[in-house]
């Protein structure tokens, strides 16, 4: 059993296979086997290239967490998350945060009730990433506080349009140097507090065009 006594058990692995149900616990737990001992969530590693977790189930009736999971793996280049997402609300904060050398992330789109991306991306090398074409139906809104910040290599977020119900935009594409364009929601945001675009495209060097910016009256 996984769980954060775990610690160290698979600091060594290059590859990584899950499979079968993984609870709130087990996650966690598996963000600390990937950590030396005596580290924390925070410790890097930079052993790790490839995950696949196509085969692994998100269990549990309320949330489903994998922030921090692989949080500054710096040696991980490609990830395969569950092939069948999940509909429960989902946390994804942290979860490629420093993961420099990160090219590829598969089913991510799978995913319909994210919560936050905050920091999820950060200082990737990802040049494009694919959202859950139905948005996200998290009542609390999402949050993208710095989602892709630093990503230098970033073109394109596909289907950031369809969340209408985003909750910040603070930093999410600081320092994306490479980003040409970036289409927001059409509808703006239904979210009743008022959202923030604070650095959001601070450092964007490339970009040229903003679409649906204006919807967003609460800004």
């Amino acid at each position: 059993l996984i769980d954060v006594t775990s610690t160290g058990m698979l600091v060594d692995a290059v590859t990584l296979t899950a499979t079968g149900t993984w609870t709130y616990n087990q996650l966690n737990g598996l963000c600390y086997a990937l950590r030396p001992t005596g580290g924390n969530t925070n410790t890097e590693n930079a052993t790790l290239v490839t995950a696949d977790l196509s085969g692994a189930v998100c269990s549990g009736s309320t949330i489903c967490n994998m922030s921090g999971l692989f949080r500054s793996c710096t040696a991980l280049t490609t990830v395969t998350l569950p092939a069948g997402g999940t509909d429960i609300v989902t946390y994804f904060s942290n979860l490629f945060y420093h993961c420099k050398a990160l090219k590829s992330v598969t089913n991510l789109d799978k995913f319909t009730n994210v919560n936050s991306f905050s920091n999820a991306f950060s200082n990737s090398i990802l040049t494009s990433v694919t959202l859950s074409p139905s948005g996200s139906s998290a009542a609390a809104g999402v949050n993208f506080g710095n989602a892709f910040e630093g990503c230098s290599k970033l073109t394109s977020v596909v289907n950031l349009d369809k969340f209408k119900n985003a909750s910040s935009f603070s930093s999410t594409f600081e320092s994306c140097k490479l980003l040409p364009s970036v289409t927001l929601c059409p509808e703006g945001s239904t979210v009743d507090a008022d959202i923030t675009f604070y650095n959001a495209f601070k450092g964007c060097k490339a970009l040229t065009s903003i679409a649906n910016l204006d919807k967003y009256t609460k800004a």
